[in-house]
C-alpha cells in the first residue's frame, strides 16, 4: 500500500515532528519539574472551571484526506471567519483507527466561519492543501512549498493586520540523522505575507521575506500580535538557555508601516538599560563590546504559544506548556512588556505520560464569545511511528474551554494590575 512506498521519508518526517520539542525544549529527556526562578507577583486570576471543548476537538477527528497535524495555530481573516495553520500533517484514509494509503506533509492550512453558535454547534473547519505531480501521477503536497526537497516550512506564530496575515514559518532543513541533531535542524526563519486571505487559500498570494537571526542569537515566531503601530513578536533567545529551559523568552517589534511593505529589518528588542531601565534598541553584534542585553520575559517559555486578550480580563495573558510537564500555564501582564506574573497551572492534559507527549498549547482570542473566556488547543504525540500509524486518534489538536475572573486583591495590587 501506499504507506509502505513512503514509510522511509515518512520515519524521518515523523521523528521530526516529534523529536522537534524535545530538541528544542532540552538537552535530555527526563520527567522533571521546571526550574523556575520566578519571583513575581501572583497572577490576579482564578480559573473558574477548564474542561474539554469536545464539540470542537471532533472536528479535528477525519477519516478521508486531513486526517491528523500539530501546530494548530489561528489567525483571524475578519470577524466571520479565521485561518487554522498546521505542522506535518497526515493526508490519507484511516481504517479501523490506522492510517492506510496515506502520506504525511509539512504543512497545511484551513479556515472556519465565525462566530461559534454555542459550544456545542462549532462550525465545521475546510482543510486545504497542494497537489503536485509526480511519475505522472498526482499527490499531497504541503501548502506553503520549499525550493528545496532538502528543505521545509513548519508554521510558527502570526498576526493579521489591515487585512493581511503575516506568517512567520521556521525553515528546516535535513541533516545527518546524528544525535543530537536527530536528522533536522533549524535553517533560518521566514515571514510569509498574504496579501488576499480573503480568498480561496489555493489562491492567496504569498510574499516570503527572510528574517535576520541576530547571529543565531535569536528564533522567531513564539507568540505574536500586532498592537498600535507595532508587530510584536516573543522570541526564544539562545545564549540565556539553562537546563530545561530552552526558551526563554524576549520581546521583538517591527513598526507596522515597513513590515506592510516587506522590509524586516528594523527590529527592536526590549532590553535592559541598566540605570535608565528598560528600552527598545538594536541588538548589539557580538564584539561591538556592548553591555545591552534583552530582558528575559520568564524563563521557561515554549517554542510554541500565545499571548493574548482575554474578553473582560485587563491587561494580556500568556499561555504554554513548558517543558516535559502535563500542565497548561497561564500568566498575566498588565502590558505586552510585562512584567509577568507567576504561573498558574490551569488545566492538566489527561493523557497518559508513558505513552504521549503534550505540547504547542496556545489560545485562539477570536473563537472566545463570553467574558473570561479562553478557547486553547495543545498537541500530543508520541516517539515511535508505528504507534501513530495504529493509533489514528492521538496525533490531533485537542481543544479545552477555561473561563477566568478577576481575582480580589488588595487595593495597592488592583492598582499595579489595572494601570495601561
Amino acid at each position: 500500500m501506499a504507506l509502505k512506498k513512503h514509510l522511509s521519508w515518512q520515519r524521518i518526517c515523523w521523528l521530526s515532528t516529534c523529536l522537534f520539542f524535545v530538541f528544542c525544549c532540552a538537552d535530555v529527556f527526563a520527567d522533571e519539574k521546571v526550574q523556575s526562578l520566578d519571583l513575581g507577583r501572583e497572577a490576579p486570576l482564578l480559573v473558574i472551571s477548564a474542561r474539554p471543548f469536545s464539540s470542537l476537538t471532533e472536528r479535528f477527528k477525519r477519516s478521508d484526506g486531513w486526517s491528523g497535524a500539530d501546530a494548530a495555530w489561528t489567525i483571524p481573516i475578519s470577524e466571520k471567519r479565521t485561518s487554522w495553520f498546521f505542522g506535518d500533517t497526515w493526508i490519507g484514509k484511516i481504517r479501523d483507527n490506522k492510517h492506510v494509503d496515506a502520506t504525511i506533509i509539512n504543512n497545511t492550512v484551513a479556515l472556519q466561519s465565525l462566530p461559534f453558535a454555542s459550544a456545542e454547534k462549532v462550525p465545521k473547519i475546510d482543510f486545504y492543501w497542494r497537489n503536485e505531480m509526480e511519475g505522472g501521477k498526482e499527490k499531497a503536497a504541503s501548502f506553503f512549498p520549499s525550493d528545496s526537497k532538502e528543505k521545509w516550512f513548519w508554521p510558527a506564530a502570526g498576526a493579521s493586520v489591515d487585512g493581511r496575515i503575516f506568517l512567520i514559518l521556521h525553515r528546516i532543513k535535513k541533516v545527518a540523522a546524528k544525535e543530537p541533531d536527530f536528522g533536522f535542524a533549524e535553517d533560518g526563519n521566514v515571514l510569509a505575507q498574504i496579501s488576499n486571505p480573503q480568498d480561496d487559500p489555493l489562491a492567496w498570494k504569498v510574499d516570503y521575506t527572510a528574517l535576520p537571526d541576530f547571529e543565531q542569537k535569536v528564533q522567531f515566531g513564539n507568540a505574536c500580535l500586532f498592537d498600535g503601530d507595532y508587530f510584536y513578536c516573543y522570541c526564544t533567545y539562545r545564549p540565556a538557555r539553562a537546563g530545561v529551559n530552552q526558551h526563554p523568552l524576549i520581546l521583538a517589534r517591527h513598526g507596522k508601516g515597513s513590515l506592510l511593505q516587506a522590509k524586516t529589518n528594523s527590529w527592536e528588542f526590549l532590553c535592559d538599560l541598566k540605570e535608565r531601565g528598560k528600552g527598545w534598541r538594536t541588538l548589539p553584534e557580538s564584539g561591538s563590546g556592548s553591555k545591552v542585553e534583552p530582558v528575559i520575559m520568564f524563563a521557561d517559555g515554549a517554542p510554541e504559544m500565545s499571548v493574548s486578550k482575554v474578553p473582560g480580563i485587563p491587561g494580556y495573558v500568556a499561555v504554554y506548556i513548558a517543558a516535559f510537564e502535563p500542565y497548561i500555564l497561564l500568566r498575566h501582564a498588565a502590558h505586552l512588556e510585562g512584567p509577568w506574573s507567576r504561573p498558574v497551572k490551569i488545566y492538566k492534559c489527561p493523557e497518559d505520560r508513558k505513552k504521549l507527549f503534550v505540547y504547542a498549547a496556545k489560545a485562539h482570542p477570536e473563537l472566545a464569545k463570553d467574558a473570561g473566556e479562553l478557547v486553547l488547543t495543545y498537541c500530543r504525540n508520541t516517539k515511535f511511528f508505528a504507534d501513530q500509524v495504529n493509533h489514528s486518534d492521538w496525533y490531533a489538536p485537542q481543544a479545552v474551554r477555561v473561563l477566568l475572573r478577576v481575582k480580589m486583591l488588595p487595593a495597592r495590587q488592583l492598582c499595579r494590575v489595572g494601570a495601561t
